[in-house]
């Protein structure tokens, strides 16, 4: 918790509201987002960004290759592996390391998301995230990799990230083997970070590339901009945090929020409660996550907490060293 900038107490309590208007609107927004592909673009890709809302676009940890590669500057360098079980059917896995590169603050990242899930004949493509913790028959898996670079010009952090994604799904032939169906693509992500307010403020456009032909269905990638700020504040042996940012897709905008309260015992061993909200992708997920971590020197274990309707849930695990 205490990779964010400081805040004065007057500047958190005028700007705290930021996330209280984000969960707001995202509680009653219920909305489907518009139809898109691959299914791996449009799940939380941190641990820690899925119980703050999703708002990761200002966050500082090796997982803002996913949303923001301007931020991987800040970032220290270390490794997570995180796992996710969605359901009872569905897997979820990712690795991301960062570390410095030369003049300039150079910093490079990479990334790898991958999700293992089953659905049925009679679900239509593209897949939403619902349809993770649906039962399902046939066998599915949606992967992304993401390469990114970033550096400083004229006090602005500014990065670049190309990815490379694919929906696989195993359809029953007549000989009884399966046949794999796969849909691919090449797209690209710009960043910018500066620090605005004694916080950070972070501008993301992701996914730009274009989409495909399925049969006579147009399908489209999630291209999405997103505008977002992070802070913290140390409040005696208590660390504050704050993150929001907004999303637009073309049609659809999507805000979301999170708190963050972490306390300190002795240098180096620390745990943080998390709790946020945003504007979901489909009407089956539930708009509040949960989280929680563990910090013990180099390593830090985290959990959160994603909720479905029909009782179902998402419970993600991440570790990282540094």
């Amino acid at each position: 918790m205490r990779s964010y900038n400081h805040l004065h107490p007057s500047s958190m309590r005028s700007l705290s509201i930021v996330p209280v208007l984000a969960c707001a609107l995202a509680l009653p927004a219920r909305a489907q987002a518009p139809e898109t592909g691959p299914l791996i673009l449009l799940l939380p890709a941190s641990t820690r960004a899925m119980a703050l809302g999703n708002a990761w676009v200002a966050g500082r940890d090796e997982d803002v290759v996913f949303y923001n590669p301007a931020q991987l500057i800040g970032a220290r360098p270390g490794f997570n592996a995180s796992v996710a079980r969605y359901g009872s059917a569905s897997t979820l896995g990712s690795i991301a390391s960062v570390y410095a590169a030369g003049p300039l603050s150079m910093t490079l990242g990479w990334g790898v998301q991958f999700v293992d899930f089953k659905t049925s004949p009679d679900v239509p493509y593209p897949y939403s995230p619902a349809i993770l913790a649906m039962p399902g028959a046939a066998d599915a898996f949606s992967m992304a990799a993401t390469a990114a670079g970033a550096m400083v010009y004229k006090g602005f952090r500014v990065g670049i990230a190309g990815k490379y994604a694919s929906d696989r799904v195993a359809a029953a032939t007549s000989g009884g083997g399966p046949v794999w169906t796969r849909h691919d693509v090449l797209l690209g992500d710009v960043g910018l970070a500066h620090n605005l307010w004694t916080g950070v403020a972070g501008l993301a456009v992701q996914n730009i590339g274009r989409g495909w032909m399925d049969g006579a269905q147009r399908i489209n990638v999630p291209l999405q901009t997103s505008l977002g700020w992070s802070a913290s504040k140390q409040a005696g042996e208590l660390d504050l945090g704050i993150a929001g940012q907004v999303t637009a897709r073309r049609g659809w905008i999507s805000p979301g929020a999170g708190i963050e309260v972490g306390y300190g015992w002795i240098e180096g061993y620390s745990v943080a409660l998390r709790a946020g909200a945003r504007r979901t992708e489909t009407n089956a997920e539930h708009p509040v996550a949960l989280g929680a971590s563990f910090n013990a020197d180099r390593l830090t274990m985290e959990y959160a907490l994603q909720f479905f309707d029909g009782g179902r849930n998402a419970h993600r695990m991440t570790i990282r060293w540094r």
